[in-house]
């Protein structure tokens, strides 16, 4: 049954504000048909909830799930928790990661949503807000 399948591939997501990056960890359906178009919703409908959401997850062990315009929060962690990374120690996580497979930085400077999933190379910039650029993008991931 499809009920029973349970897709648990973990990500990260973060918010990138110039050299420092926000993040937390998707834990299910980090997959770019699940979470990534979720994401391009989310930031679609609007960019500062779910900033202002990325930074509320601090408190959080991760978050379980992204919706088109909200997040499902795991356990409550700690008010004093912070996932504060260098844009560069992401950046290396990206390439040579074996814990997470999916990458999601919105660049809130850039106004870009930043993706690496397994089949890039290398992580790539999305025009989130670009129609053509999500098809685009698309197209090339399937």
């Amino acid at each position: 049954m499809l009920d029973e399948i349970k897709r648990d591939t973990p990500g990260l997501l973060g918010v990138s504000f110039g050299n420092k990056i926000i993040y937390n960890v998707i834990m299910q359906e980090a997959e770019f048909s699940y979470s990534g178009l979720s994401i391009i919703n989310y930031l679609k409908y609007n960019k500062n909830d779910f900033v202002a959401n990325i930074v509320m997850s601090q408190s959080y062990n991760n978050i379980k799930l992204v919706f088109d315009d909200s997040f499902v929060f795991g356990d409550f962690y700690d008010i004093t928790n912070t996932n504060i990374e260098s844009f560069s120690g992401v950046y290396n996580l990206m390439k040579e990661s074996d814990v997470f497979e999916y990458f999601y930085i919105y660049d809130y400077i850039e106004d870009m949503l930043i993706i690496k999933v397994p089949e890039l190379l290398e992580p790539v910039a999305l025009d989130y807000k670009n129609s053509k650029d999500v098809r685009d993008y698309l197209h090339i991931n399937n």
